[in-house]
């Protein structure tokens, strides 16, 4: 199993746009499937997993980069729902516009084309690791366990690094 123990969107990157072309627009984007409504209105709107359309074994089948991410809609949604920020921030960068100089510090105005996805993905992750740290944790955690976590380094999480890092696949 080679999941990322971090809190890092490893399960919406995959391994990125150069090793898993398939879950990407375009070098910097993700892609993003079609909702096809019901037969009174002829319409589709761009909110959901991409699949992998007519003409293959399982049509529906979400090109994800982990495909236990469609088992339920709360979290395919959310995957969705940072597929699309990321894809908003990408050409939020390109334009050279918004508040993202932290994301691409070298370049303020703007990332160049090859660091494009990079740029987007560090912004998309830390804010992601934001509203875990300030919304969700306070809503589970006492007052002493989110100082803990807040505060630094977790106190029972220790690694060897003669051995990697790595999540056990029954914690995945």
């Amino acid at each position: 199993n080679f999941r990322s123990p971090q809190i890092d969107l490893d399960s919406l990157y995959g391994l990125g746009p150069k090793e898993e072309p398939q879950l990407y627009q375009d070098g910097a984007r993700l892609k993003i499937g079609e909702t096809i409504t019901g037969d009174s209105i002829k319409k589709t709107f761009l909110n959901d997993l991409p699949r992998a359309g007519y003409g293959h074994e399982d049509p529906t089948e979400a090109l994800i980069a982990d495909p236990r991410n469609d088992d339920n809609l709360a979290t395919a949604q959310t995957d969705v729902a940072c597929a699309k920020f990321h894809n908003k921030v990408v050409d939020t960068l390109q334009r050279g516009e918004g508040n993202f100089s932290k994301a691409c510090p070298l370049h303020p105005a703007g990332c160049p084309p090859d660091e494009l996805f990079e740029c987007a993905r560090r912004e998309v992750v830390q804010h992601f690791q934001a509203i875990i740290l300030e919304d969700f944790l306070p809503k589970i955690l006492d007052k002493r366990g989110l100082a803990c976590v807040s505060g630094g380094r977790p106190r029972f999480f220790k690694i060897d690094p003669r051995e990697g890092m790595y999540m056990p696949l029954e914690f995945s």
